[in-house]
């Protein structure tokens, strides 16, 4: 990688940063998606904290 300080272009910093927040966009998606796909935690009955407490 080029240090930040060898970008003279203020045009070459933004696309530099525009890539990066693409992939970083398109990373979470994924993380997120991964996330949603796993079962949730089993939870048991006489648990309490779970913000249903009555």
């Amino acid at each position: 990688m080029f240090p930040l300080q060898t970008i003279s272009d203020p045009a070459m910093a933004v696309v530099v940063l525009s890539v990066v927040m693409t992939l970083v966009v398109i990373f979470s998606f994924i993380w997120a998606y991964g996330k949603i796909r796993e079962p949730p935690e089993e939870i048991e009955d006489n648990e309490s904290g779970n913000g249903h407490g009555a």
